[in-house]
C-alpha cells in the first residue's frame, strides 16, 4: 500500500482491489480501441474496397465517413444524459455493442443504405463510448498521475490504427471484405462483454475510498485537483481554441499524404510517412500524459503546442520536395496532435465553466469534434480556390499558435490564482 497512499480500504475482503484503478485504465484502453479505433482511426484501410463496390463509389464512401462523423458529433450533445441514465459501466458496454452492430451491418454489405446504417451505429458508439467516458472514469478513480492514466488509455485508439489495417488486409485478401467486417464486429462485442465484467463505476463500488489530495497531497496534487473557473470571455476563447485543436488534430494527418505527393515526394514514401506519423502519435499519447504529470499542464501544454507548430511549419517547408523535411513534419505533427486527446482531457478536468464536470467535459469534446468536422471538409474547397493544400496547412499553423496562446494564458492565470 505504500506505493498507493491515496487509496484506503473500508472493508478487509476488498483488499485484493487495492490497485483496481489499473483495471479501470485497461478497460478505458479497450473501449477506446473499439469505439474510436475501429470506426475512425483504422477505418481508412477499407476505403479503397468500399469505393470499388457497385453502388458505393467515391461519393458513397465519402458519405459513409460523413454520416459517422456527423452522428458522433450529435451523440456528444446528450452523452451526459446517456451516462446519467445508464451509468458508465453499462453505458460503455452498450456503446461497444453499437459499434459491433455497426460492423455487423457493414459485413452484410448489401448496398449503400446498409453501409450508411452501419455508419450511424458506429457514430453512436464513437460519440457515446469514447473520450468523454474515459475522462469521467479517470477522474473518478485517480487522484494523482491522472495524465499518465489518460495517456495509457488514449493509446488504445492508436494501437488500433497500427494493428487493424495489417490484419484486415490479410483477411480481405485471404477470405473477403465481409468477413473482415464481421470479425471486427465480433471482437467489438467480446471486448464490450469484457468491459462490462471488469469495469466499475466508482471506487466506492468496491469499498475503496480515495483520499482528497486538496487536503492531504502535495502542492502539485492540489493544483491538479483544483478546477479553475473560466470567466465568460475566457470561456469563449478557450472553446474556440479547442475547435482549433480539433481541426488540426484531424486535418493535420488526413491530408499529409496529398500534401507530400503534390510536392513531388514519392507516393510510396509519402504513405510510409503516414505510418511514421501514426506510430509517433501512439507513443506520444502516453508520453504526453507522463509529461503533464512530471512538469505540469502549463509547461507541458506550451511544449506540445511548440512541437505541433514546428511540425506544421515543416509541412509548409515540405513544398520544396525534401524527403527529410517531410519526415520531420510527419513525426512532429504525430507527436503534437496528441494534444487532441490527452491535452483536451486534462484541460477539461482542470478547468471549469462553473457547472458539473461531466457537462464541461462533454462541451470540450463537442468543440474538438466540431473542429474535426470542419477541417474534414475545408481543404478540398481551399485547394480548388488556391490550387494547393499548403493554404490549409498555413491556416492550421495559424490557429495552432492561437490555441497555444489561449491555453497557456489561461493556465498562467490559473497558476497565479492557486498561488494566491
Amino acid at each position: 500500500m505504500a506505493a498507493y497512499p491515496h487509496i484506503t480500504l473500508e472493508k478487509a475482503p476488498y483488499r485484493m482491489h487495492a490497485h483496481y484503478e489499473k483495471v479501470i485504465t485497461f478497460c478505458c484502453f479497450l473501449f477506446l480501441f473499439v469505439n474510436i479505433g475501429f470506426p475512425s482511426t483504422s477505418f481508412s484501410v477499407y476505403q479503397p474496397y468500399l469505393i470499388a463496390q457497385d453502388g458505393v463509389g467515391d461519393t458513397g464512401a465519402s458519405a459513409i465517413l460523413a454520416v459517422r462523423t456527423l452522428v458522433s458529433l450529435c451523440a456528444m450533445f446528450f452523452v451526459d444524459r446517456y451516462y446519467s441514465a445508464l451509468d458508465a459501466r453499462r453505458g460503455v458496454a452498450f456503446a461497444c455493442a453499437m459499434t459491433a452492430a455497426g460492423f455487423g451491418l457493414y459485413a452484410l454489405g448489401t448496398g449503400l443504405p446498409v453501409y450508411l446504417a452501419g455508419a450511424l451505429l458506429c457514430g453512436m458508439g464513437y460519440g457515446l463510448g469514447g473520450m468523454v467516458a474515459m475522462t469521467i472514469l479517470t477522474n473518478r478513480w485517480y487522484r494523482t498521475n491522472i495524465g499518465t492514466a489518460m495517456g495509457f488509455a488514449a493509446v488504445g485508439s492508436g494501437v488500433a490504427s497500427i494493428l487493424v489495417p495489417l490484419a484486415a488486409v490479410q483477411v480481405i485478401h485471404t477470405v473477403s471484405l465481409h468477413v473482415a467486417f464481421a470479425l471486427e464486429g465480433a471482437i467489438a462485442l467480446a471486448i464490450g462483454a469484457l468491459v462490462l465484467a471488469l469495469l466499475r463505476n466508482r471506487p466506492s463500488d468496491l469499498g475503496i475510498v480515495l483520499e482528497d489530495p486538496v487536503a492531504t497531497g502535495s502542492a502539485n496534487d492540489r493544483a491538479v485537483r483544483a478546477p479553475y473557473r473560466l470567466a465568460p470571455p475566457a470561456r469563449i476563447l478557450f472553446m474556440a481554441a479547442l475547435v482549433a485543436v480539433g481541426a488540426v488534430s484531424v486535418g493535420g494527418g488526413t491530408y499529409l499524404s496529398v500534401l507530400f505527393t503534390a510536392a513531388g515526394i514519392d507516393p510510396v514514401y509519402a504513405a510510409t510517412l503516414l505510418s511514421v506519423m501514426g506510430i509517433c502519435l501512439t507513443i506520444a499519447k502516453f508520453l504526453t500524459g507522463r509529461l503533464f504529470d512530471r512538469i505540469g499542464t502549463l509547461r507541458g501544454s506550451a511544449l506540445m503546442f511548440g512541437v505541433l507548430t514546428l511540425g506544421l511549419v515543416f509541412c509548409l517547408a515540405s513544398s520544396a520536395g525534401s524527403p527529410l523535411v517531410a519526415t520531420a513534419a510527419a513525426a512532429l505533427v504525430g507527436v503534437g496532435i496528441s494534444l487532441g486527446t490527452v491535452g483536451i482531457s486534462m484541460w477539461s478536468l482542470e478547468l471549469t465553466d462553473g457547472g458539473s464536470t461531466t457537462r464541461f467535459v462533454k462541451r470540450c469534446q463537442i468543440a474538438y469534434a466540431l473542429g474535426g468536422f470542419i477541417m474534414n471538409s475545408l481543404p478540398g474547397p481551399l485547394k480548388t480556390i488556391t490550387g494547393t493544400y499548403e493554404s490549409s496547412y498555413a491556416i492550421m499553423c495559424a490557429i495552432t499558435v492561437y490555441a497555444g496562446i489561449v491555453v497557456v494564458a489561461i493556465y498562467r492565470a490559473r497558476k497565479a490564482t492557486l498561488a494566491a
